[in-house]
């Protein structure tokens, strides 16, 4: 898994003696080439070039430079340097900055708390079990940074790893299950009836046709009975009540039903004879 890019100037990482320190650009001398006039007066490389374009002397000491070959490389300061010790960048919280004014901000509770020695820098950043990683779901829309042996734990949290409906089986981010059970199809939801857990989708017609807890209107309510009883109790309900009188309105309606269906059948018989 690789690093986050970071950007820092070593000076923010240790004290540095000012032996280190370019005193035209103020920057250390780290990774850069150090040069020195006759007297020994030190700058980084970039600055004794652009130095004298304008002036062919040292700025400090005004001894004339006719160009950069009489300068001589002053390498036991480059050496010297690389033996400094200082933090690692991982120790501080916001390594990783939008604007490069902002003050580094020390981590003593997650941040790396090892000193290293500067020539060794490079190698133990990379390495750095403190540093800063993309989320492995980054591509999903995670933008968050996570320490390296920090990263598992994240992975585990993160709202934008997916994961399997334990109903349906589709995939949904963790920042959207949650939505998704209220509406899921086949989520066991309680009978506000009976409590029997019953798949979402099938609800309406558990109520409608299963619920031995839902009230119903007896099956005779069309001949006048208007009792309302509980389904598990409909066989009681029949063999309880007298339900004689709804089966004598029953039997009328049935019998004037015939009775129209006989006549029309009959009106219906003249009408083919007469057409032959």
């Amino acid at each position: 898994m690789s690093r986050l890019p970071i950007e820092y100037n070593v000076s923010e990482l240790s004290e540095f003696d000012e032996s280190f320190v370019c005193h035209i650009c103020f920057d250390t001398y780290y990774k850069k080439e150090v040069y020195q006039c006759k007297k020994g007066h030190c700058y980084c490389e970039e600055c004794w070039k652009e130095s004298l374009k304008n002036k062919k002397e040292c700025m400090q000491c005004r001894t004339q430079v006719n160009s950069f070959h009489e300068l001589s490389r002053n390498t036991e300061v480059e050496r010297l340097l690389l033996k400094t010790w200082v933090h690692c960048p991982y120790f501080f919280r916001n390594i990783i900055r939008v604007d490069e004014s902002e003050k580094l901000i020390e981590d003593n509770s997650s941040g790396c708390n090892e000193i290293i020695i500067l020539e060794k820098l490079d190698n133990h950043i990379e390495n750095c079990s403190f540093r800063f990683v993309k989320c492995k779901y980054h591509e999903k829309g995670c933008k968050d940074k996570i320490r390296y042996n920090q990263n598992e734990i994240h992975i585990s949290k993160c709202e934008y790893r997916s994961l399997n409906c334990k109903y349906c089986s589709n995939v949904y981010l963790l920042k959207t299950i949650e939505q998704h059970y209220l509406e899921c199809p086949s989520m066991l939801i309680d009978c506000k009836e009976c409590n029997e857990k019953i798949k979402r989708e099938e609800m309406d017609k558990h109520l409608d046709k299963e619920c031995q807890e839902v009230i119903i209107s007896c099956k005779f309510l069309q001949f006048g009975c208007n009792d309302k009883i509980k389904r598990k109790n409909l066989e009681n309900h029949f063999d309880q009540t007298n339900h004689t009188k709804h089966f004598s309105t029953a039997i009328e309606r049935l019998s004037t039903t015939i009775e129209h269906l006989n006549i029309k059948n009959n009106q219906l018989s003249i009408s083919i004879k007469e057409l032959n």
